[in-house]
């Protein structure tokens, strides 16, 4: 009589999903920053810089893909959990149908922060690298976070305007697929269609502080209205998973995978997580989203096993000192706008941006017009729902550094809107979402879990099924402009994209729109860095008066 044969095991293992994830996160974050490094700088620095990441990133992935024995307590392969396929693929349909109206790449409506995006994006296709901008007060240069464009800017170069338009989507598509991705592994591969649906929708509490908020201070201070509610409280936004897409998607995928790749790191204690190289390659898609995200690549450090002095080494090991060089050349470059420089004064408005704490800004009588929203959207957009979590919390190995995990995602995003930077709080709206998105994993898991502690679980489920109402209103504004005009996607005409200048004179009358991404000619990195040349002449057409 022979044994029964045993059937393989059905789906992806998540140990194979990780370093799925992994890969495709490291790639897809490094190759933006290797076209600025080659098309930025002179040539031999750039082959240098390029050199640099690529090694990084090769030993980045050698390390994830090294096989490694199994640690004491480990399921054997075949009892590991898996994922079918099946669900994954019913898992993304959410997502994709957010992504067809996402506004990205011309895909729907094109919120406001759209103009500015097009903006950046035309003049990444138009200009040389470094693109300069000749003015009739002398030369600046382009200074931002570029690296969400710069693919779909190369294929522009190479194919015009709409081929620029579709890469860029499928770059919001490929980032956002794989942040699904993480966040179904993050909730431990159960139930992922929920799990993506939860992804999506994920959100405050805002529907509730919209009508509350004008009767405690007498007066409306979103000025959005019902069409876009996010601003209810006039302190911060803690923004929507769908508002993150659909107004900043360079931000919004920059946390998702960054902080999906920080928090597996976390919980499997990894010594060789390179966080400072993370950090390094994060900061050129958004310096703000890497603030945030910081405190967590610090306690991914503190909860590694081992001695202090050991792990004292692995800040000092190669990948982070390579993250330390990388980093030191983007923060070289984002210096220039810190560089005086001079712009035509039609573009120029005496309206400097707001940096400090605001408590210190405002007049005493004013303050109370202050707490009072803040406290309701301390308590709306994230403190009730982060303290339900606490009591789902599963009693094993992982539950202290998961309490300090909640803890500092309240104190984070309590603290975030007490310092204002930016005309519209930029650094607290951006710096809070690797916080949020922790919390959103922490309340996925908690639901998928429903038995551990059901009277939280319910509080979630209701905080969140509340929260929808925000999802659901730019979803309808999205669908009511597709169905009103009949397309899907109708990228601007290239003729129509506003320069940052012109945008300067159109919808930033009242604050320097221009200067947030403009900096100095007269710098180091622009002088001998990049490969600017000094001396070029400008045509009389590419002066701007």
């Amino acid at each position: 009589m022979t044994d029964p044969i045993e059937e393989p095991p059905r789906g992806v293992s998540l140990q194979h999903l990780r370093r799925v994830l992994w890969a495709a996160s490291i790639l897809y974050l490094a190759i933006p920053v290797a076209i600025f490094c080659a098309g930025w700088l002179r040539p031999v620095v750039a082959a240098v810089f390029v050199a640099i990441l690529a090694g990084g990133v090769g030993w980045w992935l050698r390390e994830l893909f090294r096989p490694t024995a199994p640690k004491e307590g480990d399921p054997p392969a075949i009892d590991e959990p898996r994922v079918t396929v099946r669900s994954l693929l019913l898992a993304a349909i959410p997502v994709m149908l957010a992504l067809l109206i996402c506004g990205s790449g011309g895909w729907g409506l094109e919120d406001v922060d759209w103009l500015k995006h097009n903006a950046v994006l035309m003049d990444l296709i138009r200009h040389d690298w470094p693109v300069t901008y000749y003015t009739t007060s002398g030369p600046v240069t382009l200074v931002y976070y570029v690296a969400y464009y710069l693919p779909a800017a190369v294929v522009g170069k190479l194919f015009g305007w709409t081929a620029a338009n579709h890469t860029l989507w499928l770059t919001t598509v490929v980032g956002t697929m794989i942040a699904l991705g993480w966040f179904i592994l993050l909730t431990r591969g159960r139930r992922p269609v929920f799990c993506s649906v939860v992804f999506v929708l994920f959100s405050g509490m805002d529907v509730i502080g919209q009508p509350i908020v004008p009767l405690i201070v007498g007066a409306a201070i979103n000025p959005h209205g019902w069409e876009h509610i996010e601003w209810w409280s006039g302190v911060s936004q803690c923004p929507s998973t769908l508002t993150q897409l659909f107004w900043t998607p360079q931000h919004a995928v920059t946390s998702w995978l960054c902080t999906a790749m920080t928090l597996d790191a976390i919980h499997r204690r990894d010594p060789r997580f390179p966080g400072v190289f993370l950090l390094a390659m994060g900061l050129l898609w958004s310096p703000m989203v890497i603030i945030g995200l910081a405190p967590f690549i610090a306690l991914q450090w503190f909860v590694q096993p081992g001695a202090f002095n050991a792990r004292l080494r692995t800040l000092v090991a190669p990948l982070n000192l390579t993250g330390v060089i990388l980093g030191g050349l983007l923060v070289a470059y984002f210096l220039q706008r810190a560089v005086p420089f001079d712009i035509p004064k039609d573009y120029d408005i005496a309206n400097p941006l707001p940096n400090g704490f605001v408590l210190t800004m405002l007049p005493v009588e004013r303050i109370w017009l202050f707490l009072a929203p803040y406290a309701l959207f301390v308590v709306l957009e994230f403190a009730l729902l982060i303290v339900a979590c606490f009591f789902t919390l599963r009693r094993d190995a992982d539950l202290r550094v998961n309490r300090v995990l909640l803890a500092a995602c309240l104190a984070l995003m309590t603290l975030a809107p007490l310092y204002r930077y930016g005309y519209f709080n930029d650094l607290a709206m951006r710096g809070s979402m690797p916080a949020l998105f922790i919390v959103a994993v922490f309340a996925a898991a908690a639901l998928t879990h429903w038995d551990r502690h059901r009277i939280a679980a319910s509080a979630i489920a209701l905080m969140l099924a509340i929260g929808v109402a925000t999802p659901a209103i730019e979803i309808r504004r999205h669908l009511t402009h597709t169905v009103e005009t009949g397309r899907l996607i109708e990228a601007p005409a290239p003729e129509t994209v506003d320069t940052l200048f012109t945008l300067q004179k159109t919808i930033g009358q009242q604050f320097d729109l221009a200067r947030q991404y403009l900096g100095s000619t007269d710098t180091p990195f622009y002088q001998v860095l990049s490969a600017a040349d000094p001396d070029a002449a400008p045509r009389p057409d590419e002066i701007i008066k």
